[in-house]
């Protein structure tokens, strides 16, 4: 083999190992994982936005779905370890590799966002979840609120057969159009 030969087969297998790093990478990728999950349970989503609170204010969302039976409100914590939750407890928390952490109990403000998207679409359905998306235990129980992504993918998994709807022609279009319209920009 030539000089020129070795040195196109180097470049090549450069590119290669580039290129297979890239892609592991971007399957990798969080946000990537969550929003093909979203996509099979969903028509469409919203992610990091802002609405009005419905009392004057503004309110940050992390995600909202659009799907069959209504609209999805979800929390996204990527906290994990063991968790520790309760509806009555002020602060809940995680220990994990030795160190504990303690956060405020999200599911006031969970209700509040709840609140903000019903103001804005209003007679559907819209729920409320907190979604775990790390590696996540909880011992004790939880919320009926709380969720890990392969259980919110178990319970929307009926509706899925009917995701695939054009947006404009979703029997909850107009709904969502309204808080799509709404958002702060």
């Amino acid at each position: 083999m030539t000089n020129i030969g070795m040195f196109a087969a180097l470049i090549a297998a450069g590119c290669a190992v580039v290129a297979s790093l890239w892609l592991l990478r971007w399957c990798r990728n969080p946000e990537r994982r969550l929003e093909q999950a979203f996509s099979t349970f969903s028509s469409a989503q919203l992610r990091d936005f802002v609405i009005p609170d419905g009392t004057g204010g503004e309110i940050q969302l992390d995600c909202l779905l659009l799907t069959p039976s209504g609209l999805v409100v979800l929390d996204i914590n990527d906290t994990q370890g063991t968790v520790f939750a309760g509806e009555r407890l002020d602060l809940w928390s995680a220990t994990s590799a030795g160190a504990r952490i303690t956060f405020d109990n999200p599911l006031p403000l969970l209700q509040a966002r709840v609140d903000a998207v019903e103001q804005l679409a209003r007679g559907i359905k819209v729920e409320g979840r907190i979604l775990f998306t790390a590696e996540t235990d909880f011992p004790k129980g939880h919320p009926p609120e709380v969720t890990t992504l392969a259980a919110l993918q178990e319970a929307l998994a009926p509706h899925q057969q009917n995701t695939k709807i054009d947006g404009s022609h979703h029997p909850l279009a107009a709904q969502w159009e309204s808080v799509v319209n709404a958002v702060v920009k």
